[in-house]
């Protein structure tokens, strides 16, 4: 019997599968897009009542006979579990983005790299609990991050308007 394996974070490499992946901080464009999907579908995935949001919101829509609206709200739900079985799991989508074998290419990503990773990480025998505090460290440090920049945001509004009151000050009467 093979025993489950944990990735040590604190290297900056792991093998698996007989290949050499790297947890990497920094990623392009491309890879970005990818992992705030990732992101939207682990968080919608994780999110406790959203079925029964969604419900009440066709229930509202339809006393409303807003049929369109319904139309999207279902179509986004039913694309948001498609494959739900087949495709990798959110959580490792996103730690693809970031952990790369040394020859890839890291500009782009897509499902067929993510699926090659993933077999690799299965033979290895890592457990999922590894991949899931990846995500998890990755989700709250993007939560500080974001919540930093709206506080900025905020910051410099407040400051523009302050600088737009001055302006609109009569210079003598």
């Amino acid at each position: 019997m093979r025993e489950l394996k944990q990735i040590d974070f604190s290297q900056k490499s792991f093998t698996a599968n007989g290949v050499e992946y790297f947890i990497e901080k920094e990623i392009s464009i491309q890879r970005s897009v990818f992992a705030e999907a990732a992101k939207m579908e682990l968080e919608a995935g994780i999110k406790v009542g959203k079925w029964e949001e969604d419900w009440a919101k066709v229930y509202d829509l339809a006393n409303q006979q807003k049929f369109a609206d319904i139309v999207v709200l279902a179509y986004n739900n039913r694309r948001g579990f498609r494959n739900f079985f087949e495709d990798a799991s959110p959580v490792l989508k996103l730690c693809a983005c970031f952990i790369n074998a040394a020859d890839e290419d890291r500009r782009f990503i897509n499902d067929d790299l993510v699926a090659k990773k993933v077999k690799d990480w299965t033979e290895e025998g890592i457990t999922q609990a590894s991949f899931f505090a990846f995500a998890v460290a990755f989700l709250k440090t993007e939560a500080e991050s974001s919540k930093s920049a709206m506080q900025s945001i905020s910051e410099l509004q407040n400051e523009l308007r302050e600088k737009m009151t001055a302006l609109n000050t009569p210079i003598s009467e």
